[in-house]
């Protein structure tokens, strides 16, 4: 992957803190193994051949994957989601909930907000409320 986005085996050395030697042995392994050429080299330029540009973009595609499966599985990638049932004090929720909620849920856009502005202390279980903020 290194190697074709940064057009040289010295390069993807030095981003992969290798040797190039290393990523010349790697590349070459991969091609004996594939039986398919991978990369055309010249003295002053190295490109993917047809091959190995089809292999580099569905590389692209798994490694994204991958990242992405990681940071769904530590709970990064995918940001809040479904329906939360807030009830808040209706001055509290004017002056400092709902000028924050655009930018919120502008982070959270799969976030479904039900905001339940009531000064009365309701019952949580009865009324399906999942977070109440309360002053006294």
């Amino acid at each position: 992957m290194r190697v074709v986005e940064t057009g040289s085996f010295s390069a993807a050395a030095r981003d992969l803190r290798v040797g190039q030697p290393s990523v010349s042995k790697v590349i070459a392994s991969l091609e004996a193994r594939l039986g398919v050429r991978l990369l055309v080299r010249s003295t002053r330029r190295l490109r993917p051949t047809e091959a190995g540009q089809a292999f580099h973009e569905r590389a692209r595609r798994v490694l994204d994957e991958a990242d992405e499966a990681e940071k769904a599985a530590r709970g990064l990638g995918i940001g809040l989601e479904g329906r939360l049932r807030v009830c808040v004090p209706v001055t509290f929720a004017r002056l400092h909930v709902a000028p924050r909620l655009g930018s919120f849920l502008g982070v959270h856009p799969k976030l479904r907000l039900e905001l339940v502005m009531d000064d009365r202390n309701v019952d949580l279980l009865e009324e399906n409320i999942d977070v109440a903020l309360r002053l006294g």
